[in-house]
C-alpha cells in the first residue's frame, strides 16, 4: 500500500513538472493543463501563467482574475487581449494597483474605460488618461477630473476626442492648456482659436511653434490671429513654424521686431518671395 502511495505521488509530481516545462518553455497548453495550473499551490506558477493573457481560455482567465493573490491578480491586469468578463471583474478589483495596471494596459471595453474614467483612486484615471485607446465618453469624464495632473496626462495622449480638445483648450491650469497647445495632435478648428487667444503668453507662445498651426481649413486665419499677437515672442515662434502660410510670411517679413524677422529668416521653409523682402531690410544679418 505504501509503495502504491509512493508511485502515485511521483505519477503526481511527474505529471506537475510536465506542465511547469511546458508552461517555462511557452509550449500550448490545453484546457484542463490550463485549469490544473491555474489552481496551482504556487503563487509564481499562477503568476506566470498569468501572463499568457489573452492567449488562455477564458474560464482560465476568470480563475486567474479571481485569485486571491495581488500579485497573481496584477499579472492578469497587465495582459491585452483579456475577455470581456475578466476586464470588468478586474475594474472591480479591490486593490488600487490591480485598477491601476489595467487602465494602463490598453485597448478595454468602453463600459470598462467609463467604470475607470470615474474611479475613486487618482492613479487610476491617471493611468488610464495616458493610454491612446480612450472612447471618447471616458475622455468627456477625464477633462473634468478634479485633479488636474488626469487632465494633463489626457492632454498628451495621442487620441482626443474633438469637444475633449476644445474643453481642454479652456483648462483652468496654464499647464494642461500649453500641453494641449504643444500636441500635434490637437486639430480642432475651436480649440485652435482658443489657443490662439489664449490670456496666457506662454500659452500662445506654445501654440504658435506647434505644427498643427499650420493644419486644417482655417490655418491661414489662424497664423494670422497669431501673426498679429501683441508679444513679440508669439510671433517670433509663429516665424520660426514651418508650415506658414506664404501670406503670413510676407507679414512677419516686415515685423517691427528683429527677433521675429530673425526667426523667419533662419525658417528653412521660407518663401522665395518673404526671403526677398527679408533683404531689402538691412537689419536682417
Amino acid at each position: 500500500m505504501a509503495k502504491q502511495n509512493s508511485l502515485s505521488i511521483q505519477a503526481h509530481l511527474s505529471i506537475r513538472d510536465s506542465l511547469y516545462r511546458k508552461l517555462v518553455l511557452n509550449d500550448s497548453l490545453n484546457k484542463s493543463e490550463q485549469l490544473r495550473l491555474a489552481q496551482d499551490d504556487a503563487i509564481g506558477i499562477r503568476a506566470y501563467l498569468a501572463k499568457r493573457g489573452g492567449e488562455l481560455r477564458k474560464s482560465t482567465q476568470r480563475i486567474l482574475a479571481e485569485d486571491a493573490n495581488v500579485e497573481v491578480r496584477s499579472e492578469v491586469a497587465k495582459q491585452n487581449g483579456l475577455c470581456k468578463m475578466v476586464q470588468r471583474l478586474l475594474a472591480d478589483d479591490i486593490d488600487d494597483d490591480v485598477r491601476t495596471l489595467l487602465a494602463a494596459s490598453g485597448d478595454h471595453e468602453n463600459d470598462v474605460q467609463i467604470k475607470l474614467s470615474i474611479d475613486s483612486c487618482v492613479n487610476v484615471r491617471n493611468a488610464l488618461a495616458k493610454s491612446d485607446y480612450l472612447c471618447c465618453d471616458a475622455q468627456r469624464e477625464l477633462v473634468d477630473d478634479s485633479n488636474h495632473i488626469v487632465r494633463l496626462s489626457l492632454a498628451r495622449s495621442d487620441e482626443i476626442c474633438a469637444d475633449s480638445q476644445v474643453i481642454l483648450a479652456n483648462d483652468p491650469v496654464r499647464i494642461v492648456r500649453i500641453a494641449v497647445a504643444e500636441s500635434p495632435h490637437t486639430a480642432n478648428v475651436a480649440a485652435h482659436h482658443i489657443l490662439a487667444q489664449d490670456e496666457d503668453e506662454d500659452v500662445r507662445i506654445a501654440f504658435a511653434g506647434s505644427i498643427r498651426v499650420g493644419f486644417g481649413a482655417s490655418n491661414s486665419d489662424i497664423q494670422f490671429i497669431l501673426a498679429n499677437d501683441s508679444s513679440h515672442k508669439v510671433r517670433q515662434a509663429l516665424a520660426g513654424n514651418d508650415t506658414l502660410h506664404p501670406e503670413v510670411m510676407l507679414k512677419l517679413a516686415e515685423d517691427p521686431n528683429a527677433g521675429v524677422r530673425d526667426a523667419l529668416a533662419q525658417n528653412d521653409a521660407i518663401s522665395k518671395a518673404a526671403k526677398k523682402k527679408l533683404n531689402r531690410n538691412p537689419s536682417i544679418i
